[in-house]
């Protein structure tokens, strides 16, 4: 709830909005402790109030455990108009640069977001909620749109009085925005409905999803006095800016160490937003792929255009058990990472971050999972020993027509504290690919390269030969 647009909203109605950028844990907002500190001071300022829901809030959060990706923001209202000026005039920059090249643009803006602090899951088994934090956005766009970031910047952290923000969820600066991560447009309707959505991020996004300016952005670029309300419906004819198909089974080179690449050119660097791995056992006696999920373990050189391999015949495993992961967030210290389980029989997914200062994994909890477009559950419950965990991946032929499908790989009783760390692979055939993925959100994939682990020993081959 802490997006600019709610702020927007309540403009003029009260002094301070408190709220919280990422979804709120189960355990909510601890009202004792607040009230109690209004009862004994009854004169407090609404920032002072603010911050006592703050820190009650984030104390509570400790008490159950779920602090570590927490946030709750306070935010004065007075200072709207100025943080609305450098918002629109940073999607004013973004919209004028879109114009004159849209691929190159929304291609480098879209890695921008990517890396960005963003809410409520935006995988594609997580479902998607289109969130990301304005501030962290601008930083890491201040080389694209030079002129504008630092104001946002500056309002942002103006407006914000005061925060809490757990230990991975340091990049947050408190007020979040719309960027359409899931690359479809039901969610962007339902934005550009919005009075309080600046017209210039409407256009922005129209144009980076059908791919044409709609009329109202010629006004904003024109520099027109007056400019209509965003009217604008889904064209007729939509123009694909990212042609990612031919990229489909992009032919992988081996190198003399055994190391796996693709060399992309300028242009088709332009397509993507970011360049990962998928990892999958080969099982060719069964006629099976087993699909153990991606990772942002690519050594990635946009300058030069090559990606390669880092696989070390390693992959994540909990309590041993090996399982399907998929990287949901990338910040500068920190990987999160969402695992399909059945946790005492219930579907849910396991957050694990990966802290590169700790050089370790820690688990965060699991949410139950939700049908598709829901919000993110609330609940992230702590794993306790005990519990009962079945890890899940996913199985399709190599051979046929089979359609992929869940598959039950170990179930395990946890005993004390449930770890999770990279752990070497078992003997067998290993099929690794890239995966190029577009700003709106659309996959291909690389022809699979080979590799057979045997006892310690990677040999990477072609997987005809």
């Amino acid at each position: 709830m802490a997006t600019y647009d709610v702020a927007h909203n309540l403009h003029g109605l009260t002094k301070y909005m408190t709220a919280s950028e990422e979804v709120e844990p189960g355990n909510g907002w601890a009202y004792t402790g607040w009230l109690n500190a209004l009862g004994q001071s009854t004169d407090m300022s609404g920032a002072a109030l603010g911050k006592a829901i703050c820190d009650s809030y984030y104390a509570g959060c400790e008490e159950y455990q779920t602090a570590d990706m927490a946030t709750l923001s306070v935010i004065d209202m007075k200072k709207l108009p100025a943080l609305r000026d450098a918002y629109e005039a940073f999607g004013l920059e973004a919209l004028q640069q879109s114009a004159q090249d849209p691929q190159k643009f929304f291609s480098r803006f879209g890695r921008n977001a990517k890396r960005a602090e963003n809410y409520g899951g935006n995988t594609r088994e997580q479902g998607y909620q289109d969130m990301v934090d304005l501030a962290d956005l601008a930083d890491k766009s201040k080389k694209l749109l030079p002129q504008t970031s630092q104001n946002l910047i500056n309002a942002v952290n103006d407006a914000v009085v005061y925060k809490v923000q757990g230990q991975y969820r340091t990049d947050g600066n408190g007020i979040s925005g719309f960027y359409p991560y899931d690359g479809g447009d039901d969610y962007f309707s339902a934005y550009a409905q919005q009075l309080a959505a600046p017209l210039e991020y409407k256009c922005l996004y129209y144009h980076q999803l059908y791919g044409v300016l709609p009329d109202e952005a010629r006004s904003l670029l024109d520099g027109a006095a007056e400019v209509i309300q965003y009217q604008a419906t889904k064209p007729a004819q939509t123009v694909d800016l990212f042609n990612v198909a031919e990229l489909e089974d992009r032919h992988v080179e081996i190198d003399e160490e055994g190391n796996a690449f693709v060399m992309l050119d300028a242009q088709q660097m332009d397509q993507l937003a970011s360049v990962r791995c998928d990892l999958a056992f080969i099982d060719l006696e069964e006629n099976l792929v087993l699909h153990l999920g991606s990772d942002a373990n690519v050594i990635a050189d946009w300058d030069s255009g090559v990606f390669k391999d880092n696989f070390q015949g390693i992959w994540g495993m909990l309590d041993g058990h090996v399982v399907y992961l998929d990287i949901i967030a990338e910040e500068d210290g920190y990987n999160i990472y969402s695992v399909p389980i059945k946790l005492n029989g219930v579907e849910c997914g396991l957050h694990v971050v990966y802290d590169f200062n700790a050089e370790a994994y820690k688990v965060l909890g699991a949410r139950k999972g939700t049908s598709e477009g829901a919000m993110s559950d609330r609940n992230l419950i702590k794993i306790k020993s005990g519990d009962k965990i079945t890890t899940i991946a996913f199985v399709t032929e190599l051979e046929g027509d089979r359609e992929t499908e869940a598959y039950e790989l170990d179930t395990f009783v946890v005993d004390g504290e449930l770890t999770f760390e990279d752990q070497p692979l078992g003997n067998g055939e290993y099929g690794y690919f890239f995966e190029f993925v577009t700003p709106n959100n659309e996959f291909a994939y690389s022809e699979v390269i080979n590799f057979t682990v045997a006892d310690g020993r990677i040999i990477t081959s072609r997987f005809e030969d």
